[in-house]
């Protein structure tokens, strides 16, 4: 049958052409192949286009199938010519899809593929175990064809694709030796050889030990390959240095001088490229593949030496038949190597040890299907002989099936070895699969828990390791805090979490090394409803550090956060400050749990003011009834006593010893701040004016003079006249005669009598308003007495008092008087003479 072409619809068209295919191995095959413009292709040619699909290139059982991803047209005399480059279905399917996914941190190699294949029509299996590996930013829109051979290169691992079953096989060594050899002289052709050097090195250092990526600095282990760099390849090459290795998981001196010695030993490559031509008349059942390790020998040359197949070259006739195939042994890396030579290498992450992935479906069904379908499409050629019945692969001789007395057998080469069998005792497979096991005795391997399901216990009291997870379950009765109850619980390990859940009560304890919390569910989402969480204990917090500091936080989303002490203290102590701090409430302080409702402190911000002043309360909390406060204003340096209301004013008291102020002001909304009482003192204002007054001191009467003086600046003080409040005391003035003269310009004075200039306008606005205007209650009179001015423009200034500016404001009537002695005394002696001269003295 001829090649089959099938368009997006699935329509299919036959092409006969010769086509030729290369397949590498751990790389991608493509096909190459002509349509050209005749009677069969007419019809269709012009629509062959990229993502056409491609079948039966090798024959009708063939299940391997083709993507057309490039189609370059062109004219051969009257004629169209189509040259289509194929990919192979897996590949294409698997470079065209990519996982968004930023994976960093340590992965398993389940985990890992399966972020490749699943929700692929492509399936894989492990061959070898490999360790879990550290990535970093792997995924991230990456294609996941480019994961898998990154994935393989870091676990130097090959593949082998089964078309059949979809399956990607997965190994540390994927080969076979077949039961042919490659002899120029016998079976091949045009042997040439290629040795490459653009790596080749003579000398290589190793770090290890140490922790860390980046830390190749600090290592406790440093080797040397070869020991005191000396060796015959030294002496004739010199010292070629090969990147160093660094891994700080390795410790011991042997496996990494392993490591060493394979750098430089493989550094040198050998690759042998052969026309695969007459093999098969020889060996009639013998197909090359990829992996293939088969004997090399050419006389001519002396060469006898075992390679593995990296490459084949077949190219087909338009009935499928093998006209030409050339293949390459030797150096899996020859091509690449020298493309990474001039663009330079990245080095690998370092790999760890961590968890697994999750568990994936029941493995039976799909291998039943995969089993089944192989059977159903393979075609095979009985023989009969001494050895039993032999069933070959018509489509690849190499598969060879043996059944005798002894057992059954299933050969990929052709019947030499038998890698899979079942003999008399024993049961030899590369992979079983099956729906259950029962053993006596398990004696070595790896139990892949991804794959596998281990329980133990009975009823609802059990232990699982499911995948990653390990899980406790069962219904127990349990005390505590002298409660007795009876709940169905589990306890798991997974993710990093130790979880403690409670299916009944719908709650889970975690513990991880970020700390110890009920927010958090396995796979680390939050439970952030009120009721369905309680609170955690966080470890590495530096939330409230200034300094980044690590520290501890203990933390309830829903419900309340209590450290308490049945019987003893609870203390807070801190070398630093000490926060108390309450983002939407108040924060109470209760000093006797006993009186609660009595004896709370409240510390609050007012929500109807302005600038949100703060206060402390104190009082009944129960029933909102605080009997007194302290209200702090945020906007000024201010501090106010507050009553039940939050009002200042009213019953407020501030009682003290003693006090400190600079001013004393009266409150707004009052007219005096009173001391002890409105009638002892008073200092404020009525509507005349500022106001300074006292019921007490006007009702204290004394007989003596009046002795209180006010300054020009308001000052209060007592007038005195003792000597001992004196200084330089002297005689106005040097002679009686002086004294009087000066004294009597007190006769010059006229006695005058007015209204008080005050008095007189309170009068007149009290009668304008027709109400009172000062607290002071007075009838307008007039007064008699002197006026300032015109005592001192009669030369007594010494007895009027001036103002802070200078201006006359009033008379010292209180000293005005002791100008008339001098007069007296002048007068006096006038009388005494007039008596002495009446009395003829």
């Amino acid at each position: 049958m001829a090649l089959i072409l099938k368009d997006l619809n699935r329509n299919a068209y036959p092409v006969e052409t010769v086509t030729n295919h290369i397949v590498r191995m751990n790389d991608e095959g493509m096909l190459t192949f002509n349509v050209i413009e005749n009677d069969q292709t007419k019809d269709f040619i012009n629509d062959i286009s990229k993502m056409w699909r491609v079948e039966n290139v090798t024959g009708e059982a063939e299940s391997q199938a083709y993507i057309v991803v490039i189609a370059k047209r062109k004219a051969l005399k009257d004629k169209q010519v189509v040259e289509v480059t194929a990919k192979e279905a897996q590949f294409d399917y698997l470079t065209t899809q990519r996982v968004y996914e930023n994976v960093t941190g340590s992965r398993t190699a389940v985990d890992f593929l399966n972020l490749v294949f699943d929700d692929t029509p492509y399936s894989y299996v492990m061959l070898d175990s490999a360790p879990a590996i550290e990535w970093e930013n792997a995924g991230d829109g990456q294609t996941k064809f480019d994961m898998f051979l990154k994935w393989l290169k870091r676990n130097n691992f090959e593949f082998q694709y089964e078309a059949t079953s979809k399956t990607f096989k997965l190994g540390e060594h994927i080969s076979r030796r077949p039961a042919y050899y490659i002899s120029k002289r016998l079976n091949a052709n045009d042997i040439s050889f290629e040795e490459d050097a653009t790596s080749f090195y003579t000398y290589v250092r190793g770090f290890g030990d140490y922790e860390g990526e980046d830390n190749m600095h600090e290592a406790n282990l440093i080797r040397e390959y070869p020991k005191d760099a000396k060796s015959p390849m030294i002496e004739l090459f010199g010292i070629r240095e090969a990147e160093p290795v660094t891994d700080g998981r390795i410790t011991d001196e042997k496996t990494m001088d392993a490591r060493l010695k394979k750098v430089v030993e493989e550094s040198l490559s050998l690759s042998v490229e052969l026309d695969f031509v007459t093999l098969g008349k020889n060996y009639p059942f013998a197909q090359p593949e990829i992996g293939d390790e088969i004997p090399v020998i050419d006389e001519t040359i002396d060469f006898n030496r075992v390679l593995r197949i990296q490459e084949i070259k077949t190219t087909r006739d338009a009935h499928h038949k093998v006209i030409k195939q050339s293949i390459v042994v030797g150096d899996p890396k020859r091509e690449t190597r020298y493309k990474r030579s001039q663009a330079g290498t990245i080095s690998d992450m370092k790999e760890l040890i961590a968890g697994r992935s999750n568990i994936r479906e029941s493995v039976l069904p799909s291998a039943i299907k995969e089993a089944t379908k192989m059977l159903q499409d393979t075609s095979s050629e009985l023989s009969f002989s001494e050895q039993g019945i032999m069933a070959v692969d018509k489509d690849n001789p190499n598969y060879v099936t043996l059944l005798n007395s002894s057992g059954l057998g299933v050969s990929k080469d052709s019947g030499q070895t038998f890698h899979n069998a079942i003999t008399r005792g024993q049961i030899n497979a590369s992979l079983i699969t099956t729906g259950s096991m029962n053993a006596d005795y398990i004696r070595s391997g790896t139990l892949d828990a991804n794959l596998v399901e281990v329980v133990g216990g009975e009823g609802d009291k059990y232990v699982s390791i499911v995948n990653d997870e390990l899980r406790l379950n069962g219904t127990f009765t349990r005390m505590w805090r002298g409660d007795t109850t009876t709940y169905n619980i589990f306890t798991s390990m997974k993710n990093g979490y130790l979880r403690f859940r409670n299916n009944d009560l719908d709650r889970s304890l975690y513990f991880s090394e970020f700390g110890i919390s009920t927010y958090v569910d396995q796979t680390g989402e939050y439970v952030d409803a009120p009721g369905n969480s309680s609170g955690t204990i966080a470890w590495w917090d530096k939330t409230y550090s200034p300094a980044g500091s690590n520290g501890i936080t203990i933390n309830s989303y829903g419900g309340v956060a209590a450290l308490t002490s049945n019987k003893n203290r609870v203390m807070v102590q801190a070398g630093g400050s000490v926060n108390l701090e309450s983002t939407h409430s108040n924060v109470y302080i209760r000093p006797d749990i006993s009186q609660l409702g009595q004896n709370t402190f409240s510390f609050n911000i007012a929500n109807n003011r302005q600038y949100k002043d703060g206060y402390i309360m104190f009082g009944d909390h129960d029933n909102n009834a605080y009997a007194s406060g302290v209200r702090f204003s945020r906007a000024y340096a201010r501090l106010e006593i507050v009553d039940t209301n939050y009002s200042t004013g009213g019953d407020t008291t501030i009682e003290a010893g003693y006090g400190s102020f600079n001013t004393v002001t009266r409150r707004s909304g009052n007219s005096y701040v009173n001391i002890a009482h409105p009638d002892v003192f008073k200092v404020g204002a009525d509507d005349n004016g500022d106001r300074v007054a006292s019921g007490t001191i006007y009702n204290r009467t004394y007989s003596n003079d009046a002795n209180v003086y006010v300054t020009s600046y308001g000052t209060l003080g007592r007038a005195t006249s003792a000597s001992k409040y004196k200084l330089s005391i002297e005689n106005q003035h040097d002679t009686p005669e002086l004294q009087y003269r000066h004294s009597s310009k007190l006769l010059d004075l006229d006695v005058k009598s007015w209204f008080d200039k005050s008095e007189s306008e309170i009068t007149a606005k009290e009668c304008e308003t027709g109400k009172q205007c000062s607290e002071d209650k007075f009838k307008l009179q007039r007064h008699v007495g002197l006026i300032a001015e015109e005592v001192e423009s009669a030369g007594l200034s010494e007895h009027v008092t001036y103002g802070a500016d200078g201006e006359v404001e009033g008379i010292e009537y209180g000293r005005l008087w002791i100008h008339l002695i001098p007069i007296i005394k002048d007068q006096q002696k006038r009388i005494k003479q007039l008596e002495a001269t009446i009395n003829g003295k």
